[in-house]
């Protein structure tokens, strides 16, 4: 990443990062108060609040000893508070996390049945995680999930584009692979026929495959 390059575009920046000490996101930062950049930092801690009470940035502090992988909670309201503060969405964001809470609580019990059900028969396998662009965030988490705390490697790509080239890769497939689509009632007509398109083929092989919407 051009640091300085990035630094002339972008005059309002919000940095999160929960221990503190991220290489890249401490280069960014210089490189924002260097520009004179309207800046937020939102961190348990490390060198990001030292760098941000020296400067008199504005920080927001979230607990400490959380690892990151676990604090996307206070992570992710964080960033939606200072998003709308600053004008650049409305409160109603507030809704829709107590709409998310709500219906989490109510499927707990089926969410922690198909997670268990879906670890079990990822267990040993290498998991290939396909989705949307407007999912793609989703998979990124999920396989991060899976570096983080299963220790394990795996790959993850989009529709319609793995339809050019990943989908080539096929002919040459095992059955240590074990695959989860990501998909959306929002997704693309086009798009839900290339998923089902692609899923077809995928099922000619003796392989775990799951769509999870």
């Amino acid at each position: 990443m051009n640091f300085r390059i990035l630094s002339q575009r972008i005059h309002w920046l919000s940095f999160l990062v929960i221990t503190g000490d991220t290489e890249e996101t401490l280069r960014l930062l210089k490189a924002a108060i260097d520009h004179g950049a309207k800046i937020v930092c939102i961190t348990s801690g490390g060198s990001v609040k030292d760098i941000a009470q020296q400067n008199k940035i504005d920080l927001i502090r979230i607990p400490v000893g959380i690892p990151a992988r676990a604090a996307i909670g206070y992570s992710l309201v964080m960033i939606l508070q200072v998003f709308s503060l600053c004008k650049l969405i409305s409160s109603n964001y507030k809704k829709d996390i107590l709409s998310a809470i709500e219906l989490i609580d109510k499927e707990e019990n089926n969410i922690r049945r198909d997670a268990k059900e879906t670890a079990n028969v990822l267990t040993g396998k290498f998991p290939i995680i396909y989705s949307t662009a407007g999912m793609e965030s989703v998979a990124i988490r999920f396989r991060q999930q899976l570096n983080e705390n299963a220790k394990m490697l795996c790959s993850h790509n989009v529709f319609p584009e793995l339809d050019h080239n990943e989908l080539q890769g096929w002919k040459q497939c095992n059955n240590d692979v074990a695959v989860i689509i990501f998909r959306n009632e929002t997704d693309h007509l086009r798009t839900s026929k290339y998923i089902s398109i692609s899923s077809e083929i995928v099922s000619q092989f003796d392989v775990y495959l799951r769509s999870i919407f």
